[in-house]
């Protein structure tokens, strides 16, 4: 089963009212230098509200649907080494007061967007080349 498909059953079961179970819960997606399409959606991830760890490092996507971020009121750490991530996708992101971490090596972020990032982020450290 590959990472994407993983993530399509979460929102299915979400939409069917079968997820998550009072007992399930996700705080940890690890796609690190897996095989998952070219681009990647974060629209699953509002359907796990616990998610503290999200890691697309290594996988070359390009990430997608940084709004739903929003929705992901504890998460804590945002991998996106390697990927696809531009300026314009970190822009359609709100702030997240929970973000302890987000590396950004490897990836099209502007240093002036990093620059921003730095000083208006309060609390999270962000990694660049």
């Amino acid at each position: 089963m590959t990472g994407s498909s993983s993530l399509r059953q979460i929102k299915r079961l979400a939409e069917e009212n079968d997820f998550p179970a009072p007992d399930f819960v996700v705080t940890t997606i690890n796609f690190e230098g897996a095989k998952i399409p070219e681009r990647y959606s974060f629209e699953s991830l509002r359907y796990l509200p616990e998610i503290e760890e999200v890691s697309l490092k290594n996988t070359g996507v390009q990430v997608v649907g940084f709004e739903y971020l929003a929705e992901c009121h504890k998460l804590k750490t945002l991998n996106l080494e390697g990927t696809h991530v531009e300026d314009v996708h970190l822009k359609q992101c709100k702030p997240l007061p929970s973000l302890k971490l987000i590396n950004l090596r490897g990836t099209g972020v502007s240093e002036e967007l990093i620059k921003t990032l730095k000083a208006t982020s309060k609390g999270c450290r962000i990694l660049s080349d």
